[in-house]
């Protein structure tokens, strides 16, 4: 005797699972993180201690690319560099990791020349 095979009438609903999608940074970017008390006051040790004004833009050009930061430490950074040119030249740097923009003004008296608070102003979108 042969079997025929059972017909089902009303088959269950396929389920279907869909992972998330993962999302893939290339190596080199670095995901922001926010600067504690603790690392900021390691900085701020590092900025003193450094000799040049090379080496202390060298500090901030990587604090740049790893933390986003407050006003407030921005000016106790930038205000251990002794030229202006290089504190318009952290200060554009940093800008874009800045959580409180509202308060960005305070970081105008860092800078001598009123050429350089334009050039700031210009690369910041204002």
């Amino acid at each position: 005797m042969i079997r025929q095979p059972a017909v089902v009438v009303n088959p269950p609903p396929r389920v279907v699972v869909r992972s998330r999608p993962v999302y893939t940074y290339p190596r080199n970017v670095i995901e922001p993180m926010w600067m504690s008390p603790r690392a900021f006051d390691s900085v701020l040790w590092d900025l003193r201690q450094a000799r040049f004004e090379d080496d202390r833009l060298a500090i901030i050009d990587h604090v740049s690319r790893i933390y986003t930061v407050e006003t407030w430490q921005v000016v106790e950074m930038v205000s251990t560099l002794r030229f202006s040119d290089g504190r318009l030249e952290a200060l554009s740097d940093l800008y874009p990791r800045v959580i409180d923009r509202q308060n960005w003004f305070q970081v105008y008296d860092l800078l001598t020349f009123s050429s350089h608070r334009r050039a700031l102003r210009s690369r910041c979108g204002f």
